[in-house]
């Protein structure tokens, strides 16, 4: 194995019916918009990402769903409303925020140039 350093602030919330505290956990720690990023159908299909999204809605948090694709990114962020505008805000938000310095996952590094580049590409 690699060594490797993880960081991650994050609040777990589980147990029954837990995705229903989405809206409120996301408020109370300050957030006003959430990115969404699901892998498959069966979050559609179960009607848990729609359940989610009503729960932060009714907190009045802005939310953006995105199908990853292979390499962890959503296909095109004007779908999901983005402008050329929000780019600064993607790029530190997605690659450089919560002291994660450009590394996605812990498995690629890019500089604030190159993810504004890969934003760029998509809206």
């Amino acid at each position: 194995m690699n060594n490797f350093n993880f960081y991650s602030p994050t609040y777990f919330a589980f147990g029954k019916d837990g995705e229903n505290q989405a809206g409120s956990l996301v408020k109370r720690f300050g957030g006003t918009k959430v990115l969404i990023h699901y892998g498959g159908g069966s979050v559609v299909r179960s009607g848990l990402l729609d359940r989610v999204k009503a729960s932060l809605n009714a907190e009045g948090i802005n939310a953006f769903a995105a199908f990853l694709k292979s390499i962890g990114m959503p296909a095109n962020f004007a779908e999901l409303g983005a402008k050329e505008e929000d780019i600064p805000q993607l790029v530190e938000t997605l690659c450089c925020g919560d002291g994660r310095n450009g590394s996605i996952s812990g498995f690629v590094t890019l500089d604030k140039e190159d993810c504004t580049k890969i934003y760029k590409m998509m809206v």
